[in-house]
């Protein structure tokens, strides 16, 4: 009796402690207004990936025709089965030494990677309201609610719109095909990117003259395309598959890519038992503000879909080939020219974070933990600072000036923070705190995403239609 009287007394306390950080939770939710989904507006942001638009992005997306040598595919640092990314920290994409192993496994025939920048994941692309990519270089000028939309892209000055650019993820579809080191290889090196996207046209219409020889009967490209542009049956084949639908087709691919349905979303619906009590915690620590002895972290990383879509110098150390002429990395800079910009990074969203790995900007971080600790305190971390990157999976990335560049980061940061602009590096988390940190982060994950049968809608079957041998239809 004695020992039922005891489970009853602490099932009591843990059941009023729960409801203690239930009630903190709640207090926080309404303070920053955070709703069930990051989802604005449907028209604009979600798609059906059973549509015939979607349906055809995705062979698009997994054929390696789209690229200078065709040997590397959208997907092949994009993959839904790697979290919309590669689990890489810098990309290998062109000139692969074995074009269908993607991930840790994959490696170019330099034996370096190329490629600066961490591969974001496809995967809520289209939730992004202001800007694609690291810098932001696809950037949208007027307001999301503002229709049609009004895009800043690097075909244009920086300011300028670009009339070709129809939404976010159709705009950016258009570049990497264009990057000397993620798809274009040295193919047109010295052509303009509009003459380059016209020329990969040139490998589907080819493919459908090669199947009409060997295979005829069977479905090609234009039959495909013919699905979906049925009034065009009559038009060349360069018209009825030009880059422009490419490009649209791919970014409605992306669209239908949304994954949402997390533990913390159950949470804000009603259901309290969707989150343990170190994930509650760690919720709580992330919503705080730093003033009032929390995280602060909703400060950059605020709204449903974590993000503040805003510019920051967070001081990452610095690692790979770099993009400028010295080989450092300045971001923002880069596109914008503007002083204040100079090694400020677009804020990640954290929705499936626990699957994208590694982090930053560059894949700097193997894990959240590492990335937490460093990020919480730039200056005191960089000092203890492992320059062997000993810890990170991937060979063949350049550290040779890694301590250089990351001190001039450092040093921009440092500016900023005399100035007032961030509250990092003026606390830290104790290991607990950190633990509660990433129980919460790890609650952002979608079901779905954790189960290759899941997936299976996103990825390249049997049942779908076999254009040419280009589609990606398995990885290793």
């Amino acid at each position: 009796m004695q020992i039922i009287f005891i489970i009853i007394v602490l099932g009591g306390l843990l059941s009023c402690y729960d409801n203690n950080l239930d009630r903190q939770l709640g207090d926080l939710v309404k303070l920053h207004q955070i709703s069930s989904t990051p989802v604005e507006d449907e028209s604009q942001q979600l798609r059906d990936i059973y549509s015939d638009q979607a349906q055809l992005g995705k062979l698009l997306f997994f054929s390696k025709n789209l690229s200078g040598n065709q040997n590397v595919a959208c997907a092949s640092c994009h993959h839904p089965l790697l979290g919309g990314d590669d689990d890489l920290s810098l990309s290998i994409g062109v000139d692969p030494v074995r074009e269908n192993i993607l991930g840790e496994g994959r490696k170019n025939r330099q034996g370096r990677a190329m490629v600066p920048r961490n591969a974001p994941t496809t995967f809520n692309s289209s939730l992004w309201k202001k800007s694609m990519f690291h810098d932001g270089r696809v950037e949208r000028l007027n307001a999301f609610k503002n229709l049609p939309p009004q895009i800043s892209t690097p075909d244009e000055k920086y300011g300028d719109i670009d009339p070709l650019a129809l939404s976010l993820v159709q705009a950016q579809a258009g570049f990497p095909v264009v990057s000397e080191h993620e798809m274009r290889s040295s193919y047109m090196q010295t052509s303009s990117n509009e003459s380059l996207r016209k020329a990969l046209v040139k490998n589907l219409v080819n493919s459908v003259i090669r199947k009409n020889k060997s295979r005829p009967g069977e479905k090609s490209w234009r039959e495909l395309f013919l699905k979906v542009y049925p009034a065009d049956i009559d038009k060349p084949l360069q018209e009825l598959m030009s880059f422009d639908r490419i490009r649209f087709l791919l970014g409605e691919y992306e669209k239908s890519q949304i994954f949402i349905d997390t533990p913390w979303r159950d949470y804000l619906l009603g259901k309290s038992s969707a989150l343990t009590s170190s994930e509650k915690r760690g919720a709580i620590l992330f919503f705080t503000e730093v003033k009032n002895d929390g995280g602060g972290c909703v400060s950059c990383h605020g709204g449903s879909f974590f993000t503040d879509e805003g510019f920051h110098v967070v001081a990452f150390p610095h690692i790979g080939e770099g993009v400028d002429i010295k080989g450092d990395d300045t971001g923002r800079f880069l596109r914008t020219g503007i002083y204040d910009d100079r090694y400020a990074f677009r804020t990640p969203s954290l929705i499936n974070v626990k699957l994208t790995a590694p982090y930053g900007h560059n894949g700097v971080f193997a894990n959240l933990r590492q990335t937490i600790r460093y990020h919480i305190n730039p200056e005191k971390q960089l000092k203890s600072f492992d320059f062997s990157f000993s810890y990170l999976k991937q060979n063949g990335i350049n550290t040779t000036k890694s301590k250089e560049f990351s001190k001039k980061s450092l040093k921009q940061f440092e500016r900023f923070k005399q100035g007032g602009g961030v509250s990092l590096g003026s606390f830290d988390f104790t290991n607990s705190q950190v633990n509660d940190l990433v129980s919460f982060l790890e609650a952002l994950t979608d079901r779905c995403i954790e189960k290759p049968a899941c997936l299976k809608p996103w990825l390249p079957n049997e049942s779908d239609p076999r254009p040419d041998d280009s589609i990606i239809y398995f990885y290793k």
